[in-house]
């Protein structure tokens, strides 16, 4: 661990926080739409489930999303915490979207790819040397 004046925010990472950023937005406005607009879902969607589970869903879309705008808020700081935090959000969202491919099958396919691709860009980014340093120092 190195002491001494916090490093720079490299730009990985401040790529990282838009990208959280982003994602929470969207967990937070699908989760409002699902929630408000379960009924309207359930018909356009065969989802097989009462709309009762649609808009538990979305208040738990709404929750992780006002977690993941907390993380992207504090990332910004650095922090071995947040970090990690950050790390194992990504690394469930990798382990969800092979679910997803594998149980659901290939009509979530597209949906599933991006969402491991930007889950495992985020780590990339999260993880190189000059990351490294930032949060080593802050």
């Amino acid at each position: 661990m190195t002491t001494g004046t916090p490093a720079t925010r490299p730009t990985s990472v401040t790529i990282v926080i838009v990208l959280i950023w982003i994602g929470a937005i969207l967990d937070i406005v699908g989760g409002i739409m699902l929630f408000f607009f379960a009924d309207e879902t359930k018909q356009y969607v065969n989802v097989g489930t009462a709309e009762s589970e649609v808009r538990t869903y979305g208040l738990v879309m709404i929750a992780i999303g006002l977690f993941m705008a907390f993380l992207a808020w504090r990332l910004g700081s650095g922090g071995s915490l947040m970090r990690f935090l950050v790390t194992l959000v990504m690394i469930i969202r990798i382990i969800g979207g092979v679910w997803l491919i594998i149980r659901v099958g290939p009509g979530h396919a597209t949906e599933a790819v991006i969402t491991v691709t930007v889950a495992a860009v985020t780590l990339y980014l999260l993880w190189n040397k000059k990351a490294d340093q930032f949060f080593d120092t802050n």
